[in-house]
């Protein structure tokens, strides 16, 4: 009866949606945490704006890529905190800075 009189009450929210905004506003504070300067940030952006125009929900089924960073193992659905951390993860460990891996983008197109 309580479900009846209360449903949406009782029911998890759906998880907020992701803006270009809200995603870049996020991003950025995990990159200052990082330890990132202000120009490694330009680079970040840069390198997500080519592989997503910093839409957290692009996909790209070809190569099964999904998110802001497009990295492979992020899947449709996947939060963009986990998507974050994926990409960074991917960046430190494949190329050490935002920087270096936008240098390479720019020689190969991709990253």
């Amino acid at each position: 009866m309580l479900e009846l009189l209360f449903g949406s009450l009782l029911q998890p929210e759906a998880p907020p949606r992701w803006s270009e905004e809200s995603s870049r506003s996020y991003v950025r504070k995990v990159a200052e945490f990082e330890g990132w300067s202000e120009r490694q940030w330009d680079c970040l952006d840069e390198l997500i704006f080519r592989e997503s125009s910093w839409n957290p929900y692009a996909d790209n089924p070809k190569s099964s890529a999904y998110g802001l960073f497009q990295v492979l193992k992020t899947k449709p659905g996947t939060r963009v905190p986990e998507q974050v951390k994926a990409g960074f993860d991917y960046i430190k460990h494949r190329y050490d800075t935002p920087c270096s891996a936008l240098r390479f983008h720019n020689y190969k197109g991709w990253y």
